[in-house]
């Protein structure tokens, strides 16, 4: 991450969008695509030869609908997973905060002056997350959880960002 992404990052609290991204992110985008391709080529086959009545339309409706809401699922998660979150730090610094990281067990891979990047352990929904923390203005730090080697995950994001949240008003709490 170069100086033009943090400013990028700052100023729209999301990341920017890359090439890379298209396989590692946007390429999961062909399954549901290839599911709609199949129920049109339904609806075109069963037009075509008088087939497009009963148990066959509703068939091919299913599987239209299944591939829409699969195709608007995946988008809404990447979409997610590209956005910031703000976080206050209350009383804490960044230098301490990044001290108390270290202590609690997160895998720090990078750790720059205003930025730190750790990595989550796999588990079952997940192969790791790649988690950015960026200082902000004043007392507050930008975080952002996405995939680290999958396109996307259900819910680990919202978990990160619950353990990142608790561990500082944790810290926060018992410095009062």
């Amino acid at each position: 991450m170069n100086q033009e992404d943090i400013i990028y990052i700052k100023n729209n609290l999301k990341w920017r969008f890359k090439l890379s991204e298209i396989y590692n992110h946007y390429f999961v985008l062909l399954f549901p695509s290839f599911i709609i391709l199949i129920s049109f080529s339904m609806f075109k086959g069963g037009a075509k030869f008088g087939h497009l009545n009963g148990e066959f339309l509703i068939t091919a409706i299913t599987i239209l609908l299944f591939g829409l809401l699969f195709l608007i699922f995946i988008v809404n998660r990447i979409q997610a997973e590209k956005k910031f979150k703000l976080f206050e730090l209350k009383n804490l610094s960044f230098e301490e905060f990044e001290d108390i990281i270290r202590k609690s067990g997160w895998s720090i891979v990078e750790s720059k002056n205003d930025n730190l990047i750790l990595i989550t352990k796999t588990s079952c929904f997940s192969w790791g997350e790649k988690i950015t923390i960026i200082k902000y203005k004043d007392n507050n730090i930008l975080v952002n959880s996405r995939p680290e080697r999958q396109p996307i995950t259900i819910n680990r994001d919202k978990i990160n960002y619950y353990k990142l949240q608790k561990l500082i008003n944790t810290t926060a709490n018992s410095r009062l």
